[in-house]
């Protein structure tokens, strides 16, 4: 680097602040055209002013670096300079350049592209009272041009290192106080807060900012505009009690607009009661496009190589539009998205007079992107110094997804709201002009499933105006369709799966679709569900609001439910209503059509199905249905009138008649007790199930069963006389004697018995003839029986017959032929029943009975001799026989009286005594007094069994006498009521 040494004896020559300007302008045009002069001095600031261009001769592209109070650095090109600040109060004033006056050449007529770099380390600060990026004056020279300050830039603090306190009074990019000149304007400027912190030297006054400044509060202007000024607050950089203002004009006539003005908010700045203001309009002009960019920065990049426009082909009014903004110049911006975490000490004191303010993108959805803690900011702006009108809040690029940028608020549910710009005091609104928001609306689908219950819709996001702040809300849920056909209601306990709503806002509406088609009820309950009875399908006790629930689709919904466990099917159709508290929609009963009877359980004494006291029913075109009636539990009825309640009505008028009915009486058989006819009907409002019910025909066969077993102890008679006949011819004293026999008979019994017996008796006997003659004989036996019975009545059955006792007897034989006899026995009957009773399945009971029984005879006659070992006998017999009762079950209960025989027999007999042997033969006849069975099956009366009547009885048979033993044998037939076979062999034997 070439450069001059001043020395300090030299100093006072150049003390004067217009005469260094000279000095340093002179020696640059000496050296830009008369040779290679090298400026060999550094320069020295005596009032704490440096502006770069007097120092290098250029106004371009001149770079100056303040870093402390005393000293700076400025470079033009390969040059650089250091300057020494002489002042006590730090920089009085730094600038990029300064209009040269008194000169048109076109290569000085732009003070563009100079850049200032205010750095400092952190701890320390840095005063500059003035600090403008480039700036023009009035010359005072008529025909002189000054052309725009463009693409100046300053930059407070770096990217990287906090740089400790910058102490201004007032920072502007460019500033212009050229009169009458319209291409002298302030265009492109870019100040950039970085990382320190800034603030008012007089910590009592409030630091004022500008982008672009045409005039200021003591001087006014004409013609100038300042346009696209640019300020960036950035990184960490704090702005402490700033007024930031993207451009301010004075201005008295023409002009005086302040367009395309930027205020970008980004990183982690904090603004300690700082107002943002889009425009100062003192005087005359238009606020055109001057936006707050909120979550944005504009990245910089100059180019010395960079065309200048010609700024005397335009004229004010269209240099630059809009369009050109940026283009043609030595200056590249490049948008950049960053949130802007801002300080946690304070926000934004106020903001106002934006055209604009964007917000491009948030540090999260739960923290606004800006708060305004002051008590005066708006949300408008004025044009034209006067009329207001409405500022745009452009929250746009939250939700566009512009450049693949972030998308916020996706996952917001409904009724929720994300606070964008949080206000203390938020006025948007003014005589009349309110503040509008640009943004793009968000649709969001809402699915709510529960278990097979489906609801769908849609609801909104918008950003609204809410009181001071503006929010993204989303709306209420608009149902498109609702789909509960799975859903299952329970009417007898509670109901396990309605479609509960959230805690939102619900809208139906008649374009919602409903589908309800496969909704099952169900009751386990005896209950009939009531019209009045409400199932809930849809619960929206939980839900903020629900609105058009009732335009829902009220077709009547097909029902069919069974109750009490399946015993009842009841048919109708169901309808959907909206609750008395707007809070449900419940399902009722419509339309009872039919009620069908599956099974009647007659293990059950309650009502199949009840009517609800105090509800009120309309069954008078209600089928009850009947007719495929099953019954269970059988065997709980008993003979006689059997009623079941079908439906009880509790007293009230359901309007069911007997033209309601639907069946034809039933035939009803419980078990192998009983059968019936059953058939329902209407009384007393009630529908009454009556089964009459008696003993099955087959019952009759268990007496006939019961009289075989009184057959087999009749039978057994026979052998007590056969044993005493056998005595009467033995020797005196004692002997022993047994009697065995058997035979098939049958009795008839209105239809009629065969039994098949062995029957024995053996005991001991002792026998005595006395001296008149008189024979006396006294016997104790066992008594035995066993054998098979066959009955014969609707079908074949058949039995085991066994019984065991004892018995005794006694006969005296006077020595005249007149006799006297008797015997009693008594033990225990068993009677072992197969195949005599079938249910109507067909299958066979088999049963076992177990009873006491006894048996008396009484008999007296007269032997007569009839010479020649002829003899006859002529008698009369009683016989009494008595068999207890018994009961069992076998497909029923059965109950069996006991059964008495009493029979009267009177004969007479012919006997030949030849040497040992003696025949017989004799004739009689027998009544049967009683022998009638009774018995009742499941409380039934059995159709009884008889055998009484009477009989007509033939004997013969033969005996020998050995002398210590007698040994008789002889047989029987009967006709009559008793028709049959039966033979007897008795053995006695003397044995003392």
């Amino acid at each position: 680097m070439n450069s001059i040494k001043i020395s300090d004896s030299e100093v006072v020559v150049m003390c004067n602040r217009k005469m260094l300007r000279v000095l340093v302008t002179s020696m640059l045009f000496t050296t830009a055209y008369c040779g290679n002069l090298s400026l060999a001095a550094d320069p020295v600031s005596e009032d704490g002013n440096l502006t770069a261009s007097e120092i290098t001769g250029s106004q371009t592209f001149n770079t100056v670096r303040v870093m402390s109070n005393t000293e700076a650095t400025v470079q033009q090109g390969d040059k650089s300079y250091s300057v020494v600040n002489k002042s006590k109060n730090g920089w009085n004033a730094v600038g990029g350049a300064k209009g040269i006056i008194g000169t048109d050449d076109p290569r000085v007529s732009y003070i563009a592209g100079n850049v200032i770099n205010v750095l400092n380390k952190e701890g320390s600060t840095v005063t500059i009272h003035q600090l403008r990026g480039g700036e023009n004056e009035e010359s005072g020279s008529p025909g002189q041009r000054f052309n725009s300050l463009m693409n100046n830039i300053i930059n407070i603090g770096n990217y990287t290192e906090l740089g400790g306190t910058l102490e201004a009074d007032e920072i502007t990019g460019g500033f212009s106080g050229q009169a009458d000149e319209p291409k002298a304007l302030p265009y492109d400027n870019v100040i950039n807060f970085k990382n320190m912190t800034v603030e008012h030297s007089d910590k009592t006054q409030r630091l004022k900012i500008y982008g672009g400044k045409v005039g200021d509060d003591s001087k006014s202007t004409s013609l100038m505009n300042t346009i696209g000024n640019v300020i960036n607050i950035q990184n960490r950089a704090v702005l402490n009690q700033a007024d930031v203002y993207g451009g301010y004009t004075n201005v008295n006539i023409y002009g005086g607009h302040v367009k395309y003005a930027e205020i970008n908010l980004s990183g982690q700045s904090d603004l300690i009661k700082t107002n943002l203001y889009g425009a100062n309009i003192r005087r005359h002009g238009d606020n055109i496009s001057s936006v707050l960019n909120i979550g944005y920065k504009e990245n910089y990049a100059l180019h010395t190589d960079g065309k200048f426009p010609d700024g005397n082909e335009l004229n004010a009014d269209n240099w630059p539009s809009e369009t050109e903004k940026g283009k043609g110049t030595c200056l590249t911006l490049t948008p950049e998205r960053e949130a802007w975490q801002y300080g946690k000490n304070t926000s934004i004191q106020n903001i106002g007079e934006f055209t604009t303010v964007k917000v491009w993108t948030m540090v999260n959805e739960d923290t606004p992107a800006i708060q305004i803690n002051g008590e005066g900011n708006f949300i408008y702006h004025t044009s034209d110094g006067y009329e207001l009108k409405g500022t745009t809040i452009d929250v746009m690029p939250l939700t566009s997804g512009e450049g693949n940028a972030k998308v916020f608020f996706t996952d917001l549910k409904p009724d929720d709201q994300r606070m964008i710009i949080e206000a203390k005091t938020g006025i948007y609104e003014k005589n009349g002009v309110r503040a509008t928001l640009k943004y793009k609306g968000l649709n969001y689908t809402y699915n709510l499933t529960q278990g097979e219950n489906r609801l769908a819709g849609s609801y909104k996001g918008d950003a609204v105006i809410d009181g001071n702040n503006v929010v993204w809300k989303t709306g209420d849920v608009t149902i498109s369709s609702v789909d509960i056909s799975q859903m299952t209601l329970d009417a007898s306990g509670k109901q396990v799966n309605p479609l509960s709503l959230e805690k939102y806002r619900y809208i139906f509406n008649n374009d919602t679709k409903l589908s309800t088609d496969g909704i099952r009820v169900t009751d386990e309950g005896r209950e009939l569900i009531a019209p009045s009875d409400s199932l809930t399908l849809i619960d929206g006790s939980a839900a903020q609001a629900l609105s058009g629930m009732d335009a829902l689709n009220r077709t009547d919904i097909p029902l069919s439910y069974d109750m009490n466990k399946g015993a009842v099917t009841v048919e109708g159709k169901g309808g959907i209503a909206f609750s008395a508290d707007q809070k449900k929609l419940d399902y009722h009963i419509t339309q009872t059509d039919k009620l069908t009877y599956h099974t009647l359980d007659w293990n059950d004494t309650q009502p199949v199905v009840s009517l609800t006291p105090g509800k009120t029913y309309h069954l008078e075109n209600t089928t009850v249905d009947w007719s495929a009636l099953q019954h269970q539990g059988l065997a709980n009825l008993r003979g006689g009138m059997n009623e079941r309640t079908l439906l009880d009505a509790h007293g009230s008028d359901s309007g069911l008649t007997n033209r309601n009915l639907k069946g034809t009486p039933q035939h009803l058989v419980s078990g192998t007790t009983l059968e019936g006819i059953g058939q329902a009907a209407v009384k007393d409002g009630n529908v009454i199930y009556t089964a009459d019910m008696h003993a099955q025909n087959q019952t009759h066969n268990v007496l006939m069963g019961w009289e075989a077993g009184l057959a087999a102890l009749l039978e057994s008679n026979d052998l007590v006389l056969d044993t005493m006949k056998n005595l009467d011819k033995s020797k005196d004293y004692v002997n022993t004697f047994a009697t065995i026999g058997g035979g098939e008979n049958r009795y008839e019994t209105g239809s009629h018995i065969t039994t098949n017996i062995w029957r024995s008796q053996a005991g001991f006997a002792v026998k005595n003839t006395e001296k008149d003659g008189a024979q006396a004989e006294y016997g104790l036996f066992y008594d035995y029986g066993d054998g098979s019975y066959r009955t014969y009545y609707n079908g074949r059955g058949n039995g085991k017959i066994d019984y065991k006792g004892a018995g005794i007897f006694g006969k005296r034989i006077e020595a005249n032929g007149t006799y006297e006899e008797a015997s009693l026995r008594f033990g225990r009957a068993s009677n072992d029943a197969k195949n005599i009773l079938h249910d109507a399945e067909g299958r066979g009971y088999h049963y076992k009975t177990d009873s006491m029984y006894n048996a008396i005879h009484l008999g007296f006659g007269k032997i007569l001799d009839r010479g020649n070992g002829n003899s006859l006998d002529t008698y009369f017999r009683f016989f009494h026989t008595h068999l207890n009762g018994d009961s069992f079950d076998a497909g029923g209960h059965y109950d069996i009286d006991s059964l008495d025989s009493n029979v009267a027999r009177i004969g007479t007999r012919w006997q030949h005594q030849d040497h040992r042997f003696e025949y017989y033969a004799g004739l009689a006849y027998e009544y049967e007094f009683s022998g009638k069975a009774y018995g009742t099956a499941d409380g039934a009366d059995i159709e009884g069994a008889s055998i009484r009547g009477g009989s007509v009885r033939f004997e013969y048979g033969t005996s020998v006498d050995t002398g210590k033993w007698r040994v008789a044998i002889n047989g029987s037939d009967y006709a009559g009521k008793r028709r049959g076979f039966n033979g007897n062999i008795s053995l006695t034997c003397h044995i003392w």
